[in-house]
């Protein structure tokens, strides 16, 4: 499902986007990276409260400080 849904953000069609990447979380909501590109499905289709959580998720589940910094930062732009 995540590269589904990549491939359908390459063709700026973020509905199914958003589809696949719900999809991919419900097999793993674990991972902050799936959260991170429903986030950007989500900003997309302007969604901005359901960005803002799936941002915030993120960055509860990203394992470096790098990626932390990235997710806050980005929390931070939309807030």
């Amino acid at each position: 499902f995540f590269d589904r849904g990549m491939a359908a953000m390459r063709r700026g069609d973020y509905a199914a986007a958003r589809a696949d990447f719900t999809r991919e979380i419900e097999r793993d909501a674990a991972y902050h990276e799936f959260h991170f590109w429903l986030a950007a499905a989500h900003a997309a289709l302007g969604d901005t409260a359901a960005t803002r959580r799936h941002l915030a998720l993120a960055l509860e589940n990203s394992t470096t400080r790098g990626e932390r910094d990235l997710y806050a930062a980005k929390l931070g732009r939309i807030r």
